[in-house]
């Protein structure tokens, strides 16, 4: 494990980049929105281009979305209301690098986002990356 500052422009040699969460800029603006524009963010786009694995958590997916590594965007929630609770979730697939050694039983996370509504157009021409 290494921790990679968002100055730097070396990736260490990381095969699997997390990016966390954690109230980036304090979440005034669009989340991730100023922190895709830190240096380390242009390696981790050549990482996720040659097939790298990338893995993004509450602004980190943010983040990853804002940088246009992944579709679409992270909208408020519904009536404008911070979401703090558990949530249970079951992986879909093991046959991902991520969910692999995961036994198919529901995963009991916790949430906490007041921009937790994923939208992504299935319309290509609109812009989305």
């Amino acid at each position: 494990m290494e921790r990679l500052w968002h100055k730097e422009h070396d990736l260490k040699g990381c095969e699997l980049i997390v990016l966390p969460g954690g109230f980036s800029y304090g979440d005034y603006l669009r989340s991730g929105a100023i922190a895709r524009f830190s240096p380390i963010m242009q390696e981790v786009a050549a990482h996720a281009k040659k097939g790298g694995l990338v893995f993004g958590v509450c602004n980190g997916f943010q983040v990853l979305c804002e940088a246009g590594l992944l579709p679409g965007a992270l909208l408020h929630n519904d009536g404008q209301r911070f979401i703090c609770r558990n949530v249970h979730i079951t992986p879909a697939t093991r046959r991902t690098p991520l969910t692999a050694s995961i036994q198919r039983k529901a995963l009991r996370i916790p949430i906490a986002h007041g921009e937790g509504r994923y939208f992504a157009s299935t319309d290509r021409s609109n812009g989305c990356r």
